[in-house]
């Protein structure tokens, strides 16, 4: 059964916090005199990142990002599945508009 909310650490987010997934695939390409030189890996669950966003939050939501990202630490997000995995956030943006805070960046998954 779904939750009804998704959770950084302990703060609940907001019904409508949206998020996806990124998957990247980690590849190296060196170009030569004579060729490309291309390296690959096998897919690796730490170059996962969901891009978030949602507007008009609290300023406990963004301070719960804000902390997260300065501190540059893994945080627990569960998602709306209930599923949880430690992310750090890698990239954030907030802008204030009445007392109220439009949020997006990035969270990296770290794997277990």
């Amino acid at each position: 059964m779904p939750m009804t909310s998704a959770y950084l650490g302990a703060v609940a987010l907001p019904l409508d916090f949206a998020y996806y997934l990124e998957r990247r695939a980690r590849i190296s390409v060196s170009q030569t005199l004579t060729a490309d030189v291309v390296q690959t890996r096998d897919y690796y669950e730490g170059d996962t990142y969901y891009s978030f966003s949602c507007n008009y939050v609290s300023s406990t939501v963004q301070s719960a990002f804000l902390v997260a990202f300065k501190a540059q630490v893994a945080v627990t997000f569960k998602d709306y599945d209930g599923s949880s995995i430690s992310v750090l956030i890698t990239e954030f943006s907030d802008k204030e508009e009445a007392g109220y805070y439009n949020i997006s960046g990035k969270m990296k998954v770290i794997p277990a």
